[in-house]
């Protein structure tokens, strides 16, 4: 009796032993998942970021393109005001 109470006892410590050991991985494969995610948020944060500054570049660009446009558009309109006043006082 006295002996397979020492297998048991023998038994059961190896099974803590591989609960614990298992328990270590699990603890251990948890704290890379963290890791990576958090890894992962902070690269989609810079990427994020990038796209912002691009975006942001661009629509700076377009504003200034826009801007371009209605001064060239402006003076048009002027110059031809201008040919038309000629025309008027050329007829007269």
């Amino acid at each position: 009796m006295k002996d397979s109470l020492g297998k048991v006892d023998r038994s059961l410590a190896r099974l803590v032993a591989n609960r614990n050991k298992i328990q270590t991985e699990i603890d251990f494969h948890e704290a890379e998942k963290t890791q990576i995610n958090t890894e992962s948020m902070q690269e989609f944060g810079e990427d994020l970021a990038a796209v912002e500054r691009e975006l942001s570049a661009a629509m700076t660009r377009a504003n200034e393109a826009n801007h371009f446009a209605e001064d060239g558009l402006s003076e048009h309109n002027g110059k031809e005001r201008e040919l038309q006043r000629r025309a008027h006082m050329a007829s007269k």
